[in-house]
């Protein structure tokens, strides 16, 4: 996280990348250093660069800052994912004692209280799903590959966008969203304002902060204390931590509930997240028509993939949307509460994939969850492909559930 170079576009419609420069001194003397910063278009020319000069004493740091103007770059977006390399180096004494390259992407983010979600100044409807860090065969030692074909499945189905739910998110995760054009929600792990998990949130919007992908970040999951003053308290500071290192993106927290409290999360966050509680919709605009709303989880609904008939003594639930959650919805159900109100800029379906453990609503010898859209490996479940329906107007979708493979028939 030595580098921040995320773009800008200013009132003027003019693009720029403020970049900064964290050169760290392990000699024994003070040292004069420049910092170089060059944007690297896909072609491999070098449309922008900047430099910055520092005087760094033994064993500490100083930060050398510089813009770069860039004029008329490709936007990324989830259509058309244009990356650009930023190239930095550090010279010292004439030669050079460091370097670095990260991607970046030109595009804005804005979220309208009445419109809903607003990517590079035009409307879309987020259609995400959450994602948990396991996968079949692997647990969570997954490879590079398997990263790249969940993103590529995600954006077969019709997904914009991902909820990491609930951590840091693997680099080759990002790397995967940044070249497909995936948007991501980038999720801290533990709620507490105390200097070490701060520490930690911090790092997180560090190393991340510069990815195209990443367009907001959520303090937490489901918090108990988040009807209350403390819960607020808590998420003013962590609000305000998350903005003094990165204040081009909204910052939301994952509510199943309090929002309706005299003091509660919602009022230090710059977009509100429901997990569920779909039937509350319409009472919380009403209540609050300039606050920007999404939903951070929803559905919960079961399948099991190529089972048609539910058989409860076996652990087998039919894979045909007819269950969901208690505290859920069904596919079907979940995504017409948040296609019919375009105030809710959209919806991050629980889950994108089954994962291990929480195989509600059985217990043991069941292993893996039923909420996935796809199974542990990735194979697509009915829910797959009425989402693909729902979201994917660039191609006919025709699937036809339950199969008519019967035997002696």
């Amino acid at each position: 996280d030595g580098v921040h170079a995320d773009p800008r576009k200013g009132a003027n419609g003019q693009w720029t990348i403020p970049a900064t420069v964290t050169v760290a001194n392990v000699s024994e003397t003070k040292t004069d250093a420049r910092a170089i910063v060059e944007l690297v278009d896909a072609n491999g020319a070098v449309v922008s660069s900047g430099y910055g000069a520092v005087s760094v004493d033994p064993l500490e740091t100083a930060d050398a800052t510089m813009t770069l103007a860039v004029a008329d770059p490709k936007l990324w977006s989830v259509d058309q994912p244009n990356l650009y390399t930023v190239r930095a180096r550090v010279e010292a004494g004439g030669a050079a004692s460091d370097s670095v390259e990260l991607k970046t992407g030109f595009r804005t983010f804005r979220f309208d209280a009445e419109e809903g979600f607003f990517l590079n100044d035009q409307w879309m409807k987020i259609h995400g799903v959450c994602v948990h860090q396991d996968h079949a065969g692997v647990g969570v030692a997954v490879p590079d590959a398997i990263w790249d074909f969940r993103t590529r499945r995600l954006k077969e189905m019709g997904c914009n966008a991902i909820r990491i739910s609930h951590h840091a998110p693997a680099v080759e995760l990002l790397d995967a969203c940044d070249k497909y054009g995936m948007l991501v929600l980038d999720e801290n792990r533990v709620f507490n304002p105390s200097p070490e998990y701060m520490a930690q949130l911090e790092w997180l919007v560090r190393r991340d902060r510069n990815r195209a992908s990443v367009f907001m970040w959520s303090v937490f999951n489901e918090e108990p204390m988040q009807a209350s003053e403390q819960g607020y308290q808590m998420v003013r500071r962590m609000h305000a931590a998350v903005k003094e290192l990165d204040d081009s993106r909204p910052v939301t927290a994952a509510m199943n509930g309090g929002q309706f409290t005299p003091i509660n999360v919602s009022h230090a966050v710059d977009v509100v997240g429901f997990n569920y509680a779909q039937d509350t919709y319409d009472r919380y605009h009403e209540a609050n028509p300039t606050t920007p709303m999404l939903s951070t989880e929803d559905t919960s609904a079961f399948m099991t993939r190529g089972a048609w008939e539910t058989d409860k003594a076996r652990n087998i639930i039919a894979s045909d949307d007819s269950w969901g959650a208690d505290w859920g919805a069904t596919h079907r159900a979940g995504w017409k509460a948040v296609a019919e109100r375009k105030f809710v800029a959209g919806a991050f379906v629980w889950t994108g994939f089954d994962y291990r453990g929480e195989p509600t609503p059985f217990e043991w010898p069941s292993a893996s969850s039923f909420f996935g859209c796809m199974d542990l490996c990735g194979f697509p479940k009915t829910a797959f492909f009425m989402h693909q329906a729902q979201w994917r107007k660039d191609i006919p979708v025709l699937h036809v559930a339950p199969h008519w493979n019967w035997p002696d028939k």
